[in-house]
């Protein structure tokens, strides 16, 4: 099983619930077996890999929104010095 699951994150970048499905009605295997077993190792993802580009976007914007917040006094998942 752990062979398919693997091919089939190699085809499709992660394990879409339609592959999985397919995978189910083609070995005979139930669905939460196959998921179970998929969710086991941590190297099989249900999602697609974030995109590389976005990802650099992002992180490229930390120095700006750093100083913008240093600027307002602010940070980001705190609160302001005067809130209590």
């Amino acid at each position: 099983m752990l062979q398919i699951l693997e091919a089939t994150q190699a085809a499709y970048g992660y394990l879409p619930v339609a592959a999985l499905k397919r995978i189910s009605q083609v070995t005979g295997a139930w669905y939460a077996m196959i998921y179970g077993t998929a969710s086991y190792y941590r190297h099989l993802r249900f999602e697609p890999p974030a995109d590389e580009a976005q990802a650099a976007e992002v992180s490229s914007r930390r120095p700006a929104e750093a100083a913008y917040l240093a600027r307002l006094g602010a940070s980001l998942g705190g609160r302001a010095g005067g809130d209590a």
